[in-house]
């Protein structure tokens, strides 16, 4: 196997370079290269995140780096699809996506695991467990699994296409993940070779009628795109359950509940999700592109 990671980058301040690195050191002695992809909207920042990595990492792990930018915050889905042709161009077996907030636990138990079962299954996507699972079985076939510690075999996009571009950021792993299964390749999470701590938003808790909700504090523009996609993905793929379920308790009914009672800017991110909603519906339905053959 050889392992291609690519971890978008956005808008990171002086403050989190530091950590940026630390999560990085957590894996890239478990890979072969790490295409670092700076979604901040200005070309000039790439070098600057060049000279922070730099001044931060020894030169062994600053030679993996790779680094890469349109200028401009052109979501997820584009920078996977760019690290997908440099992959294929160069030799690379399989793809790794990362978050720059994602920090990992014994990769290499992680990677090592990777290596013996894509040997029996060359064809499927795994993710690691997160935070506090508390899966069981050492792989479980699940209907998604989120972005960041995602394994995936490059042959896999030759079959079903890349990450669809329709999407900057939320939805685009349930997507291509819900795809795959349609073409038979499974998805399954991994248990007890290593995990993922992840963070989602700025999450804060609160009790409410007697049970612990949370706010993500996540912003216009986020929900937007949480609330839109996850409306498309529901109506072209219907015979997944998981997404419905998902839209209706936890991004329509928690997230109302919790804007309403804890978080600020309560009408305007109220009108976000909820004209969000409507256009989900209204928009046109497929999610074809030039990588996605949804």
């Amino acid at each position: 196997m050889k392992l291609l990671a690519v971890l978008v980058i956005y808008m990171p301040d002086d403050s989190d370079y530091n950590q940026i690195v630390s999560n990085i050191k957590r894996y890239i002695n478990g890979i072969d290269a790490l295409i670092v992809w700076d979604n901040t909207p200005s070309l000039d920042h790439k070098d600057v995140l060049r000279i922070h990595l730099k001044e931060l990492m020894d030169d062994q792990e600053f030679m993996k780096l790779i680094f890469m930018s349109s200028g401009c915050n052109c979501g997820l889905s584009y920078a996977y699809n760019r690290a997908i042709e440099y992959a294929k161009q160069n030799g690379y077996t399989h793809l790794l996506t990362m978050d720059q907030d994602s920090k990992w636990e014994s990769f290499d138990k992680y990677r090592s695991f990777a290596e013996i079962y894509y040997k029996r299954e060359p064809l499927a996507i795994i993710g690691p467990s997160i935070n506090e699972d508390e899966q069981s079985d050492i792989l479980k076939n699940v209907p998604n699994i989120i972005n960041s510690g995602a394994i995936i075999p490059i042959a896999l996009f030759n079959k079903i296409g890349g990450f669809c571009e329709r999407f900057l950021v939320d939805g685009v792993d349930v997507e291509i993940c819900y795809r795959a299964q349609r073409y038979g390749i499974p998805v399954y999470k991994v248990k007890g070779y290593g995990h993922l701590v992840q963070h989602f938003g700025n999450m804060t808790f609160f009790y409410f009628n007697g049970r612990l909700w949370h706010c993500t504090n996540y912003n216009t523009f986020r929900l937007k795109g949480i609330v839109r996609n996850h409306m498309l993905i529901v109506r072209n793929y219907p015979e997944q359950s998981d997404t419905k379920e998902r839209l209706r308790n936890v991004y329509l009914k928690q997230y109302t509940i919790a804007i309403l009672l804890k978080e600020k800017h309560k009408l305007s991110k109220l009108w976000s999700i909820y004209s969000s909603l409507i256009k989900g519906i209204l928009t046109t339905k497929s999610l074809d592109s030039t990588y996605s053959k949804a």
